[in-house]
């Protein structure tokens, strides 16, 4: 048995338990499935800008293997190497596993989903490893596209990517509507060698290296939850795309959603879609003093994990401030005056609609703080094996405090809502008690007229049409009159009557 079938009956045999799913999706792959991945080569030197070189077959990749050079001599200058890989192909897995002796736990913890709602929390393990040899970073992406779907795909607007991760695509805003904008949950997973071995590779080439995983990105169709039928997916372009409508230059300096990346050269700024591609069209551009920590090797993909986020949070906040100008505002076609739109403010009626995106938002947002603990988590920040500088570390909790901010304003459109609606049907239940009051006492007017009615019917003489029917009219319109006046001066009438037999009306105090 040669060693990649070896690799993959140890992979099997240990993961069919833990992770059945993964081992499943690798069973399943057939003929070109197994290759539909790309991986690359990032050799670095201390000094010298690194060069890379990507493989689109396994069977290259084999060769680069077996065709490597060792180093001529102890002295020679120390090549240390990074190996990416797209996706979770089962060849190149088991070629890269074999090879670099990557534990098999490694692929199978990137394949778990990271955006189910539950799977969030409970597929997640406590970490038991040291994070400066492994970690795990999950991120939102944002995608640029729209999906040309068929009638009754909003009944389950959630799709999924045609590619060996299967990552769910959806289009559902932090409020529970159908937005425009795509997004979808990725990884990004960190792997070298144990603590104490060198990476340099002097003793073999490639016994001791480091391996990043990246998700696939976004092709051209996607499939529905219920329909084998793929749908399309038109690109756009990511300069012209703005997802909520908001201005460009409210958005940042550049327009961008994503956070300023700092490379002086414009060329080699990060497309932010595909993991793959901005990672070799980066890492060329970049020379490092020193490559001793194979660490140092992941700069970039967490700046660019971290630009991710800083866009998540700003589409959100953009959501966020929509809502509450909708709910305390509303949408009307009258032009906005700023002496009289607080008269009008918060006049909504009630609807579950809108309470459970609420609800949904406060979900939502705790589902988010919880990511971006396991994130921190991971690289260390606020414990002792602290991974990245010191401006990364306060750039992930400037993003938790920001949330924080989210959520405080979200519990502050909840309870103003809630509040807003008690007050109001108050003010409905009140007015609809006055007119009652209104109707009653105008009963009351007529309680007399109707019992003289009453009394002057009983007699032949005084019923209508008879000769003595104007007693009727004679005594009834003087008490109707009085009764009237009595109703609307009533009030006056008793403030004088105080007055002059001076009883204090009471004091009275502003609201």
């Amino acid at each position: 048995m040669d060693h990649e079938a070896e690799y993959w009956s140890r992979l099997e045999s240990t993961q069919r338990q833990w992770s059945p799913g993964f081992v499943r999706q690798l069973s399943n792959q057939v003929g070109a499935e197994q290759d539909e991945g790309r991986a690359a080569v990032i050799m670095f030197q201390d000094g010298a800008k690194p060069s890379t070189r990507v493989f689109t077959k396994s069977r290259d990749l084999r060769r680069y293997f077996t065709n490597s050079p060792a180093p001529a001599s102890s002295d020679a200058p120390v090549c240390r190497r990074v190996f990416v890989l797209e996706g979770l192909p089962r060849r190149f897995i088991q070629l890269l596993g074999s090879r670099l002796l990557v534990p098999p736990s490694f692929f199978a913890a990137h394949w778990a989903h990271p955006g189910k709602f539950v799977g969030s929390l409970l597929n997640h393990t406590p970490r038991h490893y040291d994070n400066r040899s492994r970690f795990t970073l999950s991120f939102p992406k944002l995608h640029c596209a729209k999906i040309q779907g068929k009638p009754g795909d909003d009944v389950d607007p959630v799709y999924f990517m045609r590619s060996s991760i299967n990552r769910q695509l959806t289009r559902i805003t932090l409020f529970g509507e159908f937005g425009d904008h795509l997004w979808s949950a990725e990884k990004v997973s960190f792997w070298s060698a144990r603590e104490g071995e060198s990476w340099d590779g002097k003793s073999d080439p490639f016994f001791v290296a480091s391996l990043l995983l990246v998700d696939p990105p976004l092709g051209d169709f996607v499939m529905w939850t219920d329909d084998p039928v793929p749908r399309r997916v038109v690109h756009e372009d990511p300069k012209n795309a703005n997802p909520l409508g908001t201005a460009r230059d409210g958005v940042s300096q550049d327009g961008s959603w994503y956070a300023p990346f700092p490379v002086d050269n414009a060329e080699q700024t990060p497309g932010m879609k595909s993991m793959f591609d901005d990672i070799v069209s980066m890492y060329p551009a970049w020379q490092r003093q020193s490559t001793a920590d194979p660490v140092t090797s992941t700069d970039i993909c967490r700046q660019l994990v971290l630009s991710a986020w800083v866009a998540r949070l700003r589409i959100t906040e953009a959501e966020v401030v929509r809502k509450q100008y909708q709910m305390s505002i509303g949408v009307g076609l009258s032009p906005f005056n700023p002496r009289t739109w607080l008269d009008g403010s918060w006049t909504q009626p009630w609807t579950e609609r809108e309470f459970g995106g609420l609800v949904r938002a406060k979900s939502a947002l705790e589902s988010t703080d919880t990511s971006l603990f396991y994130n921190m988590d991971a690289l260390g920040i606020g414990g002792k094996s602290h991974i990245g500088e010191e401006w990364e570390t306060e750039a992930w909790k400037s993003l938790r405090n920001a949330l924080l901010t989210l959520k405080t304003r979200v519990d502050i459109m909840m309870a103003a809502y809630t509040q807003a609606v008690s007050v109001r049907e108050s003010i409905v239940a009140n007015k609809q008690a006055r007119q009652v009051g209104y109707l009653t006492s105008l009963a009351t007017l007529f309680v007399p007229v109707s019992f003289i009615a009453a009394v002057f019917s009983m007699g032949g003489d005084y019923a209508a049409g008879q000769q003595r029917f104007y007693v009727f009219w004679a005594i009834s319109l003087p008490i109707a009159v009085v009764a009237f006046c009595a109703y609307l001066f009533g009030g006056c009438v008793l403030s004088l009557l105080r007055k002059c037999l001076g009883t204090p009306e009471g004091e009275k105090y502003p609201v």
